[in-house]
């Protein structure tokens, strides 16, 4: 198996300013699931699934169950605590019990600040009031659709569909192209708004080549909570 992020290491909690997702129609990368989730609470309608990686469904699964199933209390000592082996949870989600999953998940250092699994501030559902509201959203839905392919191959997918916001995490950096040619790849995909690319260092080495292309370039808080660092989110409006 491939590696999977438990979470995300991206300042989702800054997407709900960047982008309107009331009522909005969103085709979002899968990875650790929380793109899916935090979409779900700005007040999407649809979210649509995208990822290259199999490997990402059955912890996605197991974190859809868990959000339906557990408390706020429990759901924090099976994901953040036990890195999902404590059994006695598991068994509350009625799944099989599957050690490859918690063995295959990876844990991003730069999201291993305590702060961000007590607080809204880079994953809004670690707000025990916002994670309420996920779970009753989630009581009326079903597993969304994913496609298993790489963004090149799920242009085609959806040539005459239409999406309002499309979230790309840090696809780019797999990809063996330019940024020039990854501008003309997204406008390919029928979506309003597109969150393109995010930056750890607020002075990545591709920052100008992003402008130049047309993109725009976000400053947010910091994943990192070392010296109030900020991060960089770029967009691609339409």
């Amino acid at each position: 198996m491939s590696k999977v992020y438990g979470f995300t290491n991206e300042n989702l909690s800054s997407y709900k300013d960047l982008y309107s997702f009331d009522n909005a129609r969103v085709l979002s990368v899968l990875g650790s699931g929380d793109q899916y989730f935090s979409s779900l609470l700005y007040g999407a309608k649809d979210v649509v699934l995208y990822d290259c990686n199999k490997d990402t469904l059955d912890p996605f699964l197991v974190k859809f169950e868990a959000f339906k199933k557990l408390t706020y209390e429990e759901f924090y000592r099976l994901f953040v605590e036990s890195h999902l082996q404590d059994e006695n949870l598991l068994g509350k989600l009625n799944i099989p019990k599957n050690r490859s999953i918690s063995n295959n998940l990876l844990y991003s250092p730069l999201s291993d600040f305590p702060a961000n699994y007590q607080s809204d501030r880079i994953i809004p559902y670690f707000n025990e009031e916002q994670y309420h509201k996920l779970q009753s959203i989630l009581q009326h839905i079903n597993v969304p659709t994913i496609y298993f392919q790489g963004i090149e191959q799920l242009k085609h997918t959806f040539s005459a569909d239409s999406f309002d916001i499309m979230l790309v995490s840090n696809v780019f950096t797999w990809l063996s192209m330019s940024v020039a040619e990854f501008r003309v790849l997204l406008d390919s995909f029928p979506a309003k708004d597109i969150q393109a690319f995010y930056a750890w260092n607020p002075d990545f080495y591709l920052k100008e080549e992003f402008l130049e292309n047309g993109f725009c370039i976000n400053e947010v808080p910091g994943v990192s909570l070392v010296k109030n660092k900020k991060d960089l989110v770029v967009s691609l409006h339409k």
